[in-house]
């Protein structure tokens, strides 16, 4: 596996997230939870390959600085797989370390993230990415995520336009060794789509395809729209071209300082000189302004057909609720399996997650996020053959409850198995459960005693550590 050292550029101080809406209860909540943020845009590089650009970024406040020659140093690890799902195959698989060095931590900005991006040439296709953030001198603290991406072709028979980027600054640039640099730009990218407060102008960039007479007129517009989730339009730039060149880049910019905090979408279209739309997309962003009021999301996001799952088709609703059903009521479980129409099983996901967001006034639900994130977490490390990792036994309890705060882990030996002790100490006062390798497999440890209501009991659980 090579080993990367990624130039990084420092971006713009943030404020804290939308969590600052409900800080003390947020602070409380993620105390030690280690933040990652990360967002790709895809582009074409010729009629056969697709260029895909990975952005991300570390929050340096939970870094781990150390004393070097040059002052202090700290480093983000970041380990990227990405596994082509039709091929059954890991095409990709890096690590890249992330270092930041400063002379002297008492008067350095933490509050900046490290912000860099990484491109991959990739065939069309359906792929999985696997993401691992980690301090990398303190490897505890980490964040895993899994992603599905299906990728392709851009059409050759019509107008197309590229993802969306989204950033914090673009300016002309002659840089070429610049991580951020593209056709003659340096374009910062924003990897949590989070803007307000002192990052108030929302900087864009995107690509049209295929401009050509069989396809547009030789005048056309590009019309650039922020509009509300309702599809209320708020701001709108309309810029007039004429036919040239088969391809296209385009980059502007919004002053969005006088936009309350809400969740937005810019909106892209490529119109002819008969107002014909050939082509258009979109992109959702985040505001946060301390000098604006916080509008009530419920009249943005109430309604499920506005969420994501509008579009959701019966296997993703299916697959979606298998994985939460870990902390799925009787009654939920029940009333999911009675549900026979797709928009009752969409309303029903949407009021399930709903209902346990604790931060409903903000655009995300960061309880949804956490407990996937413990699912990627399961699959990345307690998979075992063919069996993935939240539905093993460690994998059941890391989603339900969390990372122990204590793991005892013990060796195999001649006459006795493997086994591990998880302890919680926050989870009904304090809980313990033990997990024994019982099949010698080196990773297929099952669930032999908890001290948990509802958890398997057994008090003579050592006797399973014997080997007959």
């Amino acid at each position: 596996m090579s080993f990367f050292i990624i130039t990084m550029m420092k971006t713009i101080t943030k404020t804290a997230l939308f969590l600052i809406l409900n800080a003390l209860i947020i602070q409380s909540l993620y105390c030690g939870e280690f933040r990652f943020d990360y967002d790709y845009c895809v582009f074409k590089y010729d009629n056969q390959k697709l260029f895909l650009e990975f952005y991300y970024s570390f929050n340096q406040q939970q870094l781990t600085f150390i004393k070097s020659d040059n002052g202090f140093e700290a480093d983000g690890e970041l380990n990227l797989e990405v596994f082509d799902k039709d091929e059954s195959k890991v095409v990709i698989q890096k690590r890249y370390k992330v270092p930041v060095n400063v002379r002297d931590t008492a008067g350095y900005n933490k509050s900046a993230n490290l912000t860099g991006q990484v491109n991959f040439l990739l065939d069309s296709g359906n792929y999985l990415f696997k993401i691992k953030a980690t301090d990398f001198n303190n490897p505890v603290d980490s964040a895993v995520f899994e992603d599905n991406l299906d990728l392709n072709r851009f059409p050759q028979t019509s107008v197309s336009l590229s993802c969306i980027q989204v950033s914090t600054d673009i300016k002309k640039s002659t840089d070429k060794n610049s991580v951020f640099y593209k056709n003659t730009l340096e374009i910062v990218p924003n990897p949590d789509c989070l803007f307000g407060n002192n990052l108030s102008t929302l900087y864009y960039y995107f690509e049209i395809y295929n401009l050509k007479k069989d396809f547009i007129t030789d005048d056309y517009y590009i019309v650039s729209d922020i509009t509300d989730l309702n599809s209320n339009k708020l701001k709108s730039e309309v810029k007039k071209f004429l036919l040239k060149n088969e391809s296209k880049v385009e980059f502007g910019s919004f002053d969005i300082s006088d936009l309350p905090t809400n969740a937005y979408i810019l909106d892209i279209s490529v119109i002819d000189d008969k107002n014909n739309t050939v082509a258009k997309n979109s992109k959702k962003f985040f505001v946060y302004n301390s000098d604006t009021s916080v509008i009530n999301y419920e009249k943005y996001t109430g309604n499920y057909r506005l969420s994501e799952y509008a579009n959701y088709t019966d296997d993703q609703l299916e697959n979606e609720f298998s994985k939460a059903k870990y902390i799925a009521t009787e009654t939920e479980k029940q009333q999911f399996e009675n549900l026979k129409d797709i928009d009752a099983k969409r309303k029903f996901m949407y009021d399930f997650w709903k209902s346990r967001d604790f931060t409903p006034n903000t655009p995300k639900n960061e309880f949804k996020m956490e407990y996937f994130e413990r699912i990627a977490y399961a699959n990345a490390n307690f998979r075992y053959n063919f069996k993935e990792g939240w539905k093993t036994d460690r994998g059941r309890i890391y989603v339900t409850y969390g990372k122990p705060d204590d793991v005892e882990r013990h060796p195999f030996e001649a006459e006795q198995r493997a086994y591990e002790i998880w302890k919680y100490d926050s989870v009904e006062g304090g809980v313990e459960f033990v997990f024994v390798d019982l099949s010698n497999a080196m990773n297929d440890y099952g669930l032999v005693h908890s001290t948990a209501r509802n958890e398997l009991r057994n008090e003579d659980w050592k006797s399973r550590l014997r080997i007959k």
